[in-house]
């Protein structure tokens, strides 16, 4: 699979990463996957608000996401950005391995 390929979700369902030292792409599925159901990566940092996602997705790829996480409600997005917030905060607490 070529990588350039996939489309972007906030919700995606498969994660790319780099491998330097072999020079290669690596996918991974990070939920079941309904047979049919499209492979999407995500393009940007996905522990920001939908409103953040929102301007980087279309400053940088210049479109709107109208993914699943993207077309909640309101509230509901009012509590995945919640969600998404602590999520950075947990992340930015860890230690960072030495690269």
């Amino acid at each position: 699979a070529t990588v350039s390929r996939f489309n972007h979700s906030c919700s995606h369902n498969v994660n790319n990463s780099w491998q330097a030292d072999e020079g290669v792409e690596v996918l991974h599925a990070v939920r079941d996957i309904e047979e049919g159901e499209e492979l999407c990566i995500t393009y940007i940092d996905l522990f920001q608000t939908y409103e953040q996602r929102q301007e980087e997705l279309m400053r940088i790829f210049k479109f709107q996401c109208l993914c699943e996480a993207c077309r909640l409600s309101e509230e509901d997005r009012a509590s995945s950005d919640w969600r998404r917030h602590r999520l950075s905060q947990f992340r930015e607490a860890l230690p960072h391995s030495a690269t």
